[in-house]
């Protein structure tokens, strides 16, 4: 599984290492379990995956939920117009790299406490006086400080004769610490683990930075959920390059 190649340039393996990985099976969403994504920040917004119920929803930030065909776009009054533009941009990226353009953005605005379709997913939108205030939903900044203290690079390299993993970076990365002739683990806790596989690296290193990044996924403790997601250079997602602190295509090496 970890050797195979997807055409659009991402996989995503959900689901811890105890409870095994799920492949996402284009356009057959039988046994489709939702996926919940948070959208936060004033000038940086970050999406991250959290758990797909009501309680994770909060008034002042929006979210999508992706339900395989059909990928809904939450937008709540109080939320950021920054928010709302990288929601948006990050559901568009989820149908054309993960549904082949196959699946369906809804953006709900002015339909955001009526669209039948989200709130039967959500619990009902009966009563939504029980949602989490914009205040309660935490602090942009706060949510920014505490994802970019998560963050790590690792380089996996077998240049030497032997296969190493080398602490690049920690509390941000730039594309320009890229290297097209190795594979590299970019950690980022709850907001997933990257596996970021450069043109001219190897075949072993491509094997064991995904077998690392699994070791990782187990040592931390992270939520079931919480993805192991292979990027190949020149193809990045919005989910991968939102954690760089300056993402240029040219300044890759």
């Amino acid at each position: 599984m970890f050797l195979s190649y997807f055409k659009d340039g991402i996989k995503y393996l959900q689901g811890g290492v105890a409870s095994g990985f799920r492949h996402v099976v284009e356009n057959n969403f039988d046994d489709w379990t939702p996926r919940l994504f948070h959208c936060k920040g004033k000038r940086n917004v970050r999406c991250t995956q959290v758990v797909c119920e009501r309680n994770s929803l909060n008034l002042g930030d929006v979210f999508i939920l992706d339900c395989g065909n059909n990928i809904y776009v939450w937008m709540p009054p109080d939320s950021g117009r920054l928010e709302r533009i990288k929601g948006m941009r990050q559901a568009q990226s989820i149908r054309d790299q993960e549904r082949s353009g196959t699946a369906s953005v809804h953006c709900l605005d002015e339909d955001w406490d009526s669209n039948e379709e989200f709130w039967e997913k959500m619990g009902g939108s009966e009563d939504l006086g029980d949602l989490k205030s914009p205040e309660d939903g935490g602090d942009d900044e706060d949510f920014w400080r505490t994802t970019q203290q998560a963050v790590t690079l690792v380089r996996v390299s077998d240049a030497s004769g032997e296969m190493k993993a080398t602490l690049v970076s920690e509390g941000s990365f730039d594309s320009s610490q890229l290297d097209s002739t190795d594979a590299f683990i970019l950690n980022t806790g709850t907001g997933g683990i990257f596996v970021w596989v450069g043109k001219q690296c190897t075949m072993d290193e491509r094997c064991k930075s995904m077998e690392w990044a699994k070791i990782f996924l187990q040592q931390q403790g992270l939520p079931d959920w919480t993805q192991v997601i292979r990027v190949f250079e020149g193809e990045e997602p919005t989910i991968f390059t939102q954690w760089a602190t300056n993402w240029r295509e040219e300044s890759r090496k």
